[in-house]
């Protein structure tokens, strides 16, 4: 138990995190401090998805398949999310979905899988 609230839980919560703040109305959020900030924004929360899905595949023993191919498959379910996420927000007042921020979210994500690529290859050397 102990296990799963240390690597598998955080993921799912964190997704519920995402979630929630894709459900603010617009007309709730502050003026951006700089132009690119929304963005930025997206692509951090999606990097750190990114990762914490990695890391629940990588720190669970039912899955061969699962845990070997933790990157594609943690960046793969990053993407799907990022995209649900925007169309989500079709239906939030104030809000619409952004084909721009949509490819934030895929670039943070994208990033961070980079990053565990070469990390895991450097360890591996």
């Amino acid at each position: 138990m102990k296990e799963f609230l240390k690597y598998q839980l955080p993921a799912p919560l964190w997704m519920g995190i995402i979630f929630i703040l894709s459900s603010i109305p617009g007309n709730y959020f502050p003026e951006q401090p700089f132009d690119l900030f929304d963005k930025l924004v997206h692509a951090t929360l999606f990097g750190i998805l990114t990762y914490l899905i990695y890391r629940a595949l990588q720190y669970q023993d039912k899955s061969f398949f699962l845990k070997n191919f933790s990157i594609a498959i943690a960046f793969l379910i990053c993407v799907i999310y990022g995209i649900f996420d925007e169309l989500h927000q079709e239906y939030v007042p104030g809000r619409s979905p952004d084909i721009t921020d949509a490819f934030a979210d895929i670039l943070g994500g994208g990033l961070v899988s980079l990053y565990l690529l070469l990390f895991n290859y450097r360890k591996q050397k």
